[in-house]
């Protein structure tokens, strides 16, 4: 079974390298992480649609940079931070 850090970090370099690979990786990091941040922020004070717009926001956030991702060695910790800020 390969290690979530190692598969994230993949994620983040497919989403570096653009193209229809970047969509890819941009869609399994939602769907790996989205509900967990929805929980975070949830535990925060927001409401639900607040939630719900912050995670969007920061994927599409995500995405904008995703020229910068490759060189990130936490993308959990990473996506955390762009989702706090």
């Amino acid at each position: 079974m390969a290690d979530p850090d190692t598969q994230d970090r993949e994620l983040f370099g497919a989403l570096a390298a653009g193209g229809k690979r970047a969509e890819q990786a941009l869609k399994r990091l939602y769907d790996s992480y989205a509900r967990r941040l929805l929980g975070l922020l949830r535990s925060k004070g927001y409401t639900m649609d607040e939630a719900e717009e912050i995670v969007h926001e920061s994927f599409l956030k995500l995405f904008r940079s995703s020229a910068k991702l490759a060189e990130v060695d936490s993308p959990k910790a990473y996506l955390y931070r762009v989702v706090m800020n």
